[in-house]
C-alpha cells in the first residue's frame, strides 16, 4: 500500500463538539458527521490537510479546535 508522501509529515489537530446540530441545516449535519463528530464534547484527533481546515472554518459555530 503506497502513502501520499505530501501528507506524511503534517500536524494534528483536535477538535470538539460543542453544539448540537439541531436546528442546523442538512448540509451542516453531514459535513459535522464526516469529521466523525455527532454529540456534544465527542472530540476527534484530524490531520490538519486543508480539506480538513476547510470545513472546520464552515463548521466554526459548532465544532473548535482544542489543539493543534
Amino acid at each position: 500500500m503506497t502513502e501520499n508522501k505530501k501528507y506524511q509529515k503534517v500536524k494534528n489537530i483536535t477538535i470538539e463538539q460543542y453544539i448540537s446540530c439541531i436546528r442546523q441545516p442538512e448540509r451542516q449535519r453531514k459535513q459535522v458527521a464526516s469529521l466523525g463528530l455527532g454529540r456534544i464534547g465527542k472530540r476527534k484527533v484530524l490531520p490538519a490537510i486543508p480539506c480538513v481546515v476547510t470545513l472546520i472554518e464552515k463548521l466554526k459555530h459548532l465544532v473548535r479546535v482544542v489543539e493543534e
